[in-house]
């Protein structure tokens, strides 16, 4: 007895949930307004929103099982789709592969548009690919802090805690950290997308994954704080330069060997990554700033669905 087609789809979504982040929202069968103004609402297989008010960000997956090959008319269709509903992003997942009209249309969206079919989203190295196309290399100016709110215990008096941004002040997951420190860290981690240019961020401790110690002269204690943030964020695509999925060395079985080349900040950069499937859903990741580090690569075994995030992660030093 043949599977129904929806149950097909069906298979299909749950396989890409595999690779999203674990804060994104996922929405089946969703459907959309149009905002050109015709009133109309947009079907949509899959709807993944990331990220908080202001800044979310929004991703369409679109997914075609069927036998015959996506056509061009309809792959337009779908990217017409991402932007009358004012998405940022099109996956979209096919059976069969795509011809080379479809693949070179899609090349002129950069990552705005992604590629894959079955076998992508089947196999383990799926999330590994959706990662290949740039690394983002982002720096974060503090221009303007807004008056903050605290919340200490009772037994503290508010004027007792002072700090400047830079101040390693707090604890933060058993390390000290300043307050830049803090804002890169939940920045990374509640807008992995924030683009280039001015933001207004709220910034709130109790969105952190672990609570935030005030330590200074003498006062140790538990902190909230909560703030406006006026920031300046420079971003940088660091292209794929090559590839590989082979073996790194005779230890190892086989991994994807990932290196990156490009420039940041007007300085030359050259970053190595391997990402070594380990099974039941993990992978050995590998971290090399620099090709003269080979023999000093920091590893991680990282859960499959928090791949997505490896690149703001590494930005982090909390």
């Amino acid at each position: 007895m043949s599977t129904p087609e929806w149950k097909k789809k069906e298979h299909i979504v749950t396989l890409i949930e595999t690779a999203l982040k674990p804060y994104a929202k996922v929405e089946h069968n969703k459907f959309l307004q149009d905002l050109t103004g015709d009133g109309d609402k947009r079907q949509c297989d899959v709807v993944v929103t990331y990220g908080h008010p202001p800044n979310t960000i929004m991703q369409i997956i679109e997914v075609q099982d069927r036998a015959t090959p996506l056509e061009l008319v309809v792959f337009d269709g779908f990217v017409t789709k991402m932007e009358t509903v004012g998405a940022q992003q099109l996956i979209c997942v096919t059976r069969e592969p795509y011809s080379n009209t479809i693949i070179n249309r899609a090349k002129r969206y950069g990552p705005k548009v992604q590629l894959y079919t079955l076998d992508d989203v089947e196999s383990e190295r799926f999330p590994i690919k959706s990662m290949l196309k740039y690394k983002l290399k982002r720096k974060i100016d503090l221009i303007k802090l807004g008056k903050s709110k605290i919340e200490v215990p009772r037994n503290i008096q508010k004027k007792e805690v002072s700090f400047d941004s830079n101040d390693k002040v707090f604890i933060y997951r058993k390390k000290r950290s300043s307050l830049a420190q803090l804002i890169q860290h939940f920045i990374n981690h509640t807008n992995p997308y924030i683009k280039s240019g001015s933001h207004i961020i709220n910034f709130d401790s109790r969105r952190l994954s672990s609570g935030l110690i005030y330590s200074h002269d003498g006062i140790t204690c538990p902190i909230i704080l909560s703030f406006d943030i006026n920031i300046f964020v420079k971003s940088t695509e660091i292209p794929l330069l090559i590839s590989e999925y082979q073996r790194v060395d005779d230890n190892e079985d086989s991994a994807w060997l990932v290196t990156y080349k490009g420039e940041f900040e007007g300085e030359p950069l050259l970053e190595k990554e391997t990402y070594t499937p380990l099974g039941d859903g993990k992978y050995k990741v590998t971290f090399w700033m620099t090709p003269e580090q080979l023999d000093k690569g920091v590893s991680a075994i990282i859960e499959r669905d928090k791949l997505t995030q490896i690149t703001s992660v590494l930005e982090d030093d909390l």
